[in-house]
Formats: structure tokens, sequence, C-alpha cells
């Protein structure tokens, strides 16, 4: 299964090169950057509805696994700080599938722990979508927390639909504040958002300036997430409300009506044991669309989550065996495993579609400007009908940064 690994694992050493490092022009301005490869050493490919697909004219079918090289991500970013942090800009753009804008934004810090935002950044949402992709415990988010994001904000599962490929890139454009308060002595951190509700790059305008929306009836995505550490260093919980809402909008054709109705939400638990490097997480999320893009009364698209994950870096026991202190501070080690559980209904049809989750990872990171991550990942897929696509991942991630 795994006969290509020696071959994969030496070519991924031969895709090195010098680190991104993180650039400070002068006291404001500070650039940065990083990329990450891929090396699919194994994934078993399904397709449905068999026979696979068949050479013409020699009948040869085709191949049922991947082995090979892609580029995951390429994104570059600036941050802009005046007036003593007090005013700033910040950057961040995609170059992996097309340039795209990821996080363009101001920030308005008039107080200490309290931000005001205006542009496109990260919506409220899953813990882990508030993580930066460079800083991810393994190399693909969850299913739930990849859908609390795109099925929050515009996209659908009807193909029909204008809004069936829309992704969002966990960001929104709108009006945000960031505070971190304190209740009764307990460290609460706060996230509210006002936006668009359509995803990253995707703009309501009128006949001024057409956007992929042209009307909106004063109607808005609103968002929120709370957390607060209950013991301090130990536990933290977290959790988020999302509403989208849009009444007869017009697709920027000037043809096309549509309803965008979303509700989404999550809470999480975070639990460390200080001086043992472990760390558990717990979360649970669901989320509806209501569109009712079909007409029948019925709610369109119904999905829920939960996953449960330990990560444990190895750092302090090799500590305790006696490894160097100084080569641990610049060394990092971990060792991950994770389960989820996302399940999906379309149209309330009581036909259930059940995805079982096992990641079970080790990472590696070389002070701030390389990461190794290897995941393998086992895919269980429970439907009402056949086929049942399962299948098995061997995943390589090398990341470069600065």
């Amino acid at each position: 299964m795994l006969r290509h690994t020696p071959t994969a694992l030496l070519c991924a050493l031969v895709l090195w090169a010098g680190p991104a490092r993180a650039y400070r022009v002068n006291e404001h301005v500070e650039v940065w950057g990083y990329f990450q490869s891929w090396v699919t050493l194994h994934e078993e490919m399904n397709f449905a509805p068999d026979p696979r697909p068949d050479q013409f004219p020699s009948g040869d079918e085709g191949a049922d696994s991947t082995t090979g090289f892609s580029l995951n991500r390429a994104r570059i970013g600036t941050r802009l700080s005046v007036l003593e942090g007090m005013l700033g800009v910040d950057f961040h753009l995609k170059l992996e599938d097309g340039v795209e804008v990821l996080d363009l934004l101001l920030r308005v810090t008039p107080v200490q722990g309290l931000t005001l935002m205006l542009g496109q950044f990260r919506i409220p949402g899953a813990y882990e979508n508030q993580i930066p992709n460079s800083e991810l415990d393994f190399i693909l988010r969850t299913d739930t927390s990849v859908a609390l994001v795109d099925y929050s904000l515009s996209r659908t599962t009807y193909t029909s639909s204008l809004f069936y490929g829309n992704r969002a890139f966990l960001r929104d454009f709108g009006l945000g504040l960031q505070g971190d308060l304190g209740v009764i002595g307990v460290p609460l951190r706060g996230f509210l958002m006002v936006g668009n509700g359509l995803g990253a790059n995707l703009f309501i305008g009128g006949d001024t300036k057409q956007q992929f929306v042209v009307t909106n009836k004063g109607q808005f995505f609103y968002g929120v997430r709370l957390e607060v550490d209950a013991a301090a260093d130990v536990l933290t919980l977290g959790a988020h409300f999302n509403y989208n809402k849009h009444d007869d909008v017009v697709f920027k054709s000037k043809r096309a009506v549509y309803d965008l109705h979303r509700i989404s939400y999550s809470a999480d638990a975070t639990l460390r044991a200080p001086g043992t490097g472990l760390r558990m997480v717990w979360m649970y999320g669901a989320g509806s669309i209501l569109d009712d893009f079909d007409d029948n009364g019925k709610t369109d698209f119904i999905y829920s989550g939960r996953e449960g994950r330990l990560i444990w870096r190895l750092n302090p026991l090799l500590r305790l065996l006696g490894a160097d202190t100084d080569v641990l501070e610049r060394h990092l080690l971990e060792l991950g495993f994770r389960w989820e559980r996302y399940s999906t209904e379309s149209d309330e049809s009581g036909l259930l579609v059940r995805r079982d989750n096992w990641t079970v990872g080790l990472s590696y990171r070389w002070q701030p400007y390389i990461r190794m991550q290897f995941n393998v990942i086992l895919h269980r897929v429970d439907e009402p009908y056949p086929p049942d696509l399962d299948y098995d991942v061997y995943l390589l991630c090398v990341q470069f940064a600065g």
C-alpha cells in the first residue's frame, strides 16, 4: 500500500528551499509569507457510480489510487501599524489557484484590548476556524468546521443555484469588533461582526457599482464568538452563533432572485495539562440552510458534527529524558489523534449521511520557519444507499514560513 513512500519522501526533501522569513521594513511595517507543499503518498479513489472510467479504445480502467505532489497554499501579506498601534492595516493575499485577496482590513484600537475592524476578515465561528492555516494541528480542517463557514454564508448544496460553487475562505466583508474583557476576574474574549453574508470577495452593490448581488433589503450576516478562560492555562470554553438572512436578493445578472437564510452554532472546550504538553479539545457544531430553494416548505440542508482531539507536545517528555534544552527551544515535536463524525440531511428526507474521519498525525517544527506534518486519515462513510465511499489517505505537508 505504501510501496512508493521512500521515493515520495526523497522527493519531498528535494522540494525544500530557503524559508520565507518575515521582514520588518521599519517600525511600522512587517512583511511575511509562507507556502505549503503536499505529497500525497497514497489516497484511495472511489468512483460512483461504478464502473470506473475507462480508456478508449483500450478499455483500461482508470487508476483507483493517487500518488503525487501539489501546491496546497502560497500566501503573502503585510501588516501596517501607526500611532503606537492605534491605527493599522492588514493585507493577506492568496496566490494558489488564482490570486485573490483574503484579508484586507482597517484596524482601529482606541483603547488597549478593544479593536474595531472594517474590511474583509475571518468571520466568528468554530474554534478551529479562528486558527491560521499555518498553525493547524492537522493538515486538514474538519468537515464540520468547513461547513460551519461555507453554509453560514452563501454556498448552497443545489447544483442549479448560482451560489453552488461559492467558497467563503473563512471570510466575509463587513464591520467587526474584538475585545478582551474581564468578568469577576475571569478573562473573556468577544468577537462581533456584521457583514454581507456572501463570503470572500463577494460584495453587495447597486447600479452605482454592480457587484455579486445588486439588491438587498438592509439585511446582513450577524456573527458572535465568545471565549472564556474558565481556569487559567487549564480550561478554555468557547461558543459561536451566526445568523444570515437576505430576502429576494437579485443576482448580478439581474435575472435570478434568491433568498439566503442560514443559522449555525458551535461550542468547544480545550483542556490542558500544564507541564505535560497534553491538550484535549472537544467541539460540537450544527447548522441549517433554510433558503427553501425548491419552494417545498422544507429545510434545504441540515448538518451537524462533533470532534475530539488529543495533542501531545513531546518536548516536556524529551526534556525529562535529558534532551538539550536549547535544542528543544528550536525544535517542536507533536503527536496528534482526532476523531470526527459529520452528519447531513437534505430536504428533511430522513436519509442521514454520516461520515466518520479518523486522523493520526505527527508534526515537526524547526523554529517558526520549517514545519512538516504527516497524517494518516481514515474516512468511513455510512449512507442509506450504496455505494459507501470509504477511503484512506497518507498525506505529507511541508511548510516554509516567515
